[in-house]
């Protein structure tokens, strides 16, 4: 039956069975990815016939994610100049979830069509991140970022989470494609009383790097839509207003989740700054506002004047 199938038909069938959800992909808990599972090889589609194997492989290279240095350097010697650099250009999306060393730099370098990139800054000591940050800012030009992390109250700072959040900064402003970007920080300890101690420790390493971070994103004028999934904690009430103010903003989004004092927080601190002008309070959006389009997933509102994919 499978024979007498249009190869249209084919690829929309296979589709379905080799995609990523947006859901998954943008997963901003990072202690809890749901490609941890242990799920059947998606290379199994590949082997069936020569005619799935071209039918699927632009599908199987579509959305890329790395969670292990043995299968970054898998895919880097896949996608050398002189083995597979054609499947490169098939990447739409990547999803790092640690650093991986000068395998992931090879990938990056090789996939120039990347439209979405989603980074965990959940990094140990012991990783390897500076052959990848050598590179983002001018091997890539996305149109949608995903940056989440943990924030610890127990643990501070390293090199490698310092080294990409100064990259990541210096990309925000680079990638000139860039339209939408998902800011996540998700709070770690379990006590309530957690949240007052960081927010006072302005001295934390690791809180300052954050907070420079979302002062810095004010300036890059592509940018239309921010959402601020559990990362409001390292900005008052005060500067969300002040982020909603940049005339190139369109939205600045603010997930609630029920875990999420920190938004509850910052809704009773909004009503508590005085009067917002309406063009002002109309661009802070909570999550349950958000329209659904294809991007509902990543919780990006539509914007009208980017050019489509």
């Amino acid at each position: 039956m499978a024979r007498k199938l249009a190869d249209e038909t084919l690829t929309a069938i296979l589709e379905q069975c080799l995609a990523v959800s947006d859901n998954d992909f943008a997963c901003t808990n990072s202690r809890a990815s749901p490609f941890a599972h242990i799920r059947e090889p998606s290379s199994n589609y590949l082997v069936v016939c020569k005619r799935w194997m071209r039918i699927c492989t632009p599908l199987l290279y579509h959305t890329i994610v790395l969670r292990s240095q043995p299968q970054a350097t898998a895919l880097a010697t896949v996608l050398k100049p002189k083995a597979h650099l054609e499947f490169g250009r098939h990447i739409r999306k990547i999803r790092i979830e640690g650093g991986f060393g000068a395998a992931v730099k090879q990938i990056l370098l090789a996939a120039p069509n990347t439209t979405d990139i989603c980074v965990t800054l959940d990094l140990y000591a012991t990783d390897k991140v500076e052959p990848m940050c050598s590179v983002m800012a001018t091997a890539l030009q996305p149109r949608h970022l995903i940056m989440a992390s943990s924030f610890d109250c127990r643990t501070r700072s390293n090199k490698q989470i310092k080294t990409m959040l100064k990259t990541l900064q210096l990309c925000v402003g680079a990638w000139k494609s860039l339209v939408s970007m998902l800011w996540s920080v998700r709070l770690v300890c379990s006590h309530v009383y957690a949240l007052s101690q960081i927010s006072v420790t302005t001295s934390d390493q690791l809180f300052r790097s954050h907070y420079l971070f979302g002062r810095s994103i004010s300036s890059a004028v592509h940018i239309r839509e921010i959402c601020l999934a559990e990362g409001v904690l390292f900005l008052s009430p005060l500067e969300v207003v002040d982020l909603a103010q940049q005339p190139h903003l369109d939205r600045v989004v603010i997930r609630q989740t029920a875990s999420s004092l920190n938004s509850e927080f910052l809704q009773m601190g909004l009503g508590g700054i005085g009067f917002i002008a309406p063009e002002i309070r109309a661009k802070l959006v909570f999550d349950e506002e958000v329209p659904t389009t294809r991007f509902a997933g990543y919780l990006f509102v539509v914007n009208s004047r980017a050019d489509p994919d």
